[in-house]
């Protein structure tokens, strides 16, 4: 992701660290890289990161990416509020 510095590019890959996290969505944002767990939670939707109260929930994670392509997504790192972007698009191969 180095090559394609823009706030918002993303990718969706693989989880390698917890079974109830079946994808992470790798997201650069103001020269960071954010690893976001995409979450399945007890009902079977799908979240980002931690668990939350009123926390955005989807039905599978194919609507994650266009509803984060037209509303914000709030980024945290170390609990603390590190600003927000949409996604933008993906890198090239």
């Amino acid at each position: 992701m180095e090559q394609h510095k823009t706030d918002g590019c993303f990718l969706l890959r693989p989880s390698t660290t917890n079974p109830d996290n079946p994808m992470t969505l790798v997201l650069w944002f103001k020269d960071k890289v954010y690893n976001i767990p995409v979450r399945r939670r007890p009902d079977n939707k799908y979240a980002l990161g931690t668990p939350k109260s009123e926390e955005q929930a989807f039905d599978s994670i194919d609507d994650i990416v266009p509803h984060f392509k037209s509303e914000s997504l709030i980024l945290f790192s170390g609990g603390v509020e590190m600003g927000c972007t949409m996604l933008t698009d993906t890198p090239s191969k």
